[in-house]
């Protein structure tokens, strides 16, 4: 988790549930747009990874699982939180 995030969390628990609604929706609709470039050969993942997970017949690199879909939407939405919401 980023610093932002953690910072937030740490001043302001009752955002860890808005965070996890949040984050659930966009794992399941950048999965499926990920899911889908790779089916069209939008984009290809060449070179070397750390891991490569197959699903539904593409592979996916642990570190795009990780760092943009399951880290992506906490970290926006912490840096949304820090400078621009009004506070509430």
């Amino acid at each position: 988790m980023s610093l932002p995030a953690a910072y937030l969390i740490n001043k302001k628990p009752r955002l860890i549930t808005k965070f996890a609604k949040a984050s659930l929706f966009y794992i399941f609709v950048l999965t499926s747009f990920e899911l889908t470039a790779l089916y069209l050969n939008q984009w290809r993942f060449t070179g070397e990874f750390i891991w490569l997970i197959p699903i539904f017949g593409t592979t996916l690199p642990i570190e795009e699982f990780v760092f943009w879909i399951i880290l992506g939407t906490p970290v926006g939405l912490a840096y949304y939180e820090l400078y621009m919401d009004d506070g509430k």
